[in-house]
């Protein structure tokens, strides 16, 4: 009889390799967000980090925030950020998938806007989204 006896289950294999691929994609998606500027309120909000897991995400990736608040953009940035999110729109701004087309949005712009970062991005379309659903809610009752 054999000394020891290895048996490996499929079935649980694959699951812990499709876990492991999910996590992978998931740190991969939290570290483009904080280089493209994700702010720990950002970060907080799509991934749960708190305020010590992104200073220390930051440091190891060594990127450097400016203090104070985020700059607004300027009106052509603005007005490119507006075309691009129509392009793409996403109904649920709480979805990963608006997130991905954020970060995407950011990265496309980038290039021509000094500075823009992700969430600048964020804060503006989150306004603009709910400067919408107050329009379609339509005028209050006095």
């Amino acid at each position: 009889a054999p000394f020891v006896s290895v048996s490996v289950r499929h079935d649980v294999l694959h699951h812990l390799l499709a876990q492991a691929r999910q996590e992978y994609q998931r740190q991969q998606q939290i570290n483009r967000a904080i280089r493209l500027g994700g702010s720990i309120a950002l970060l907080n909000h799509y991934f749960g980090l708190t305020s010590n897991d992104v200073c220390l995400r930051r440091r190891l990736l060594g990127v450097s925030v400016p203090y104070g608040r985020t700059p607004e953009p300027d009106e052509e940035t603005d007005s490119a950020i507006w075309l691009q999110w129509q392009q793409c729109r996403i109904d649920n701004l709480e979805s990963p998938d608006a997130l991905i087309a954020m970060m995407q949005l950011t990265e496309a712009l980038h290039p021509e806007s000094k500075g823009l970062s992700l969430t600048t991005v964020w804060k503006r379309i989150a306004q603009w989204e709910q400067d919408a659903a107050t329009d379609r809610r339509g005028p209050h009752a006095g």
